[in-house]
């Protein structure tokens, strides 16, 4: 067939309607390719073929190719030029981001070279394309994604029948609905500028060590429970429960009270020739307020302080066989004289008493202490004092302690 050239060819775009399909639904399963609809103005009335290649840019003139060429031969055109051909260049020119501009070019079937048409022709959009391309930033993204629509994660990684993304995506955070995330598992993710609501419960095997931030003290029980070693530069905390070891790397202030339920340690434990053993201390209040006869006031391992009696009578007893003990009572009388009591055990052959104060005496103050020294192993000591004005002997001993039995 041969055109006429006097009639300056051209290829009037009537509908250049592009229908992409990204496949953003598995459903209907679209493809690529689109329907492009034009008239070629041969000057004669009859059906005739022609070849036409379309190449695809980003500019209406100039510019680099982003999409072909591709030849479609013979393409066939009805008697008043008509002509009705598919063209497909994939998906990956079709970012929404860049208008498309269609350059065609046309010959007769086989022969010559392709004579390109000017203008080049835009694509537009249909309305659901442009619905599709919004849809392709989240933006419009409501309701339940089935699992089946998400690529690339397998059942182990997303342990779940369902689950829902909450309809509102503001400021590029996603917030998950309530209560219908669950038995996911994920590894080496990073989540960030993200809100996370509920109490936590769920949450195991957090690395405390990877945790960073200041947690205000609102946001900590009344009563926070530290169990291991809590390192800090300055710790400060209204009631500490101490459960195992703690340690802080500078300073530790409690408003409040602290409750240990082990040995008190205190100092650097050097600067001596010798260290201390067994290590740790307790230190206490002492409030002995009842006179009956083997009240005990203080202990160690093997021996103890009681009452005998009496409002003022203080004595030491022992069980058969304990081992080295050292003895001392140095007290004071109503009377202004000085009591003084020294004493030692090295395994006696039977149970017994060692009396340190009596009655007739009317101590006031006594300063004991009691223990295995020649071993070095546990030591008492107690600062004991009571009223008495001469007319009232009140018999309660309050005082302190401090020992490195645990008591």
């Amino acid at each position: 067939m041969k055109i006429n050239s006097a009639h300056s060819i051209a290829v009037l775009a009537l509908l250049a309607l592009a229908t992409f399909n990204l496949q953003l639904s598995t459903a209907h399963a679209q493809g690529t390719a689109f329907t492009y609809q034009g008239r070629l103005d041969h000057g004669s009335n009859v059906l005739f073929t022609a070849d036409l290649t379309f190449t695809l840019f980003t500019t209406n003139t100039g510019g680099s190719p982003v999409g072909g060429p591709i030849t479609n031969s013979y393409v066939q055109a009805s008697s008043n030029g008509l002509f009705t051909t598919t063209i497909d260049f994939g998906e990956s020119p079709f970012t929404g981001t860049t208008p498309n501009w269609l350059e065609i070019g046309v010959r007769t079937n086989g022969v010559g070279a392709f004579t390109t048409l000017t203008p080049r022709q835009q694509l537009t959009p249909t309305p659901y394309a442009i619905y599709a391309l919004n849809a392709g930033t989240a933006g419009n993204l409501s309701g339940t994604v089935p699992l089946s629509q998400l690529s690339g994660i397998t059942s182990n990684q997303l342990n779940a029948t369902t689950w829902q993304l909450a309809t509102n995506l503001n400021g590029g955070r996603a917030a998950f609905a309530s209560n219908v995330v669950s038995g996911i598992n994920i590894t080496n993710a990073y989540i960030t500028n993200s809100i996370f609501a509920g109490n936590g419960s769920g949450l195991t095997n957090l690395n405390a060590s990877q945790l960073s931030g200041t947690i205000a003290n609102a946001n900590l029980p009344g009563s926070p429970n530290f169990s291991g070693t809590v390192t800090a530069s300055a710790i400060t905390v209204t009631n500490l429960t101490v459960a195992a070891n703690a340690s802080t790397a500078s300073n530790l202030t409690v408003n409040g009270n602290v409750q240990v339920m082990g040995l008190l340690r205190s100092g650097s434990e050097t600067g001596t020739s010798d260290a201390p053993f067994p290590v740790g201390l307790v230190i206490r209040r002492v409030n002995s307020l009842s006179f009956a006869i083997s009240n005990v006031v203080a202990r160690t391992d093997a021996i103890t302080l009681e009452r005998d009696g009496t409002h003022e009578g203080l004595l030491i007893r022992y069980a058969a066989g304990s081992p080295k003990a050292t003895i001392t009572c140095l007290a004071q009388s109503y009377y202004g004289t000085n009591i003084i009591v020294h004493a030692t055990l090295n395994g006696p052959p039977s149970a017994g008493t060692i009396q340190l104060l009596t009655s007739a005496q009317r101590a006031v103050h006594a300063d004991i202490s009691f223990g295995n020294a020649f071993y070095q192993l546990q030591m008492t000591h107690v600062v004991l004092d009571r009223w008495d004005d001469g007319t009232i002997s009140d018999f309660n001993w309050i005082g302190t302690l401090t020992s490195t039995y645990n008591q």
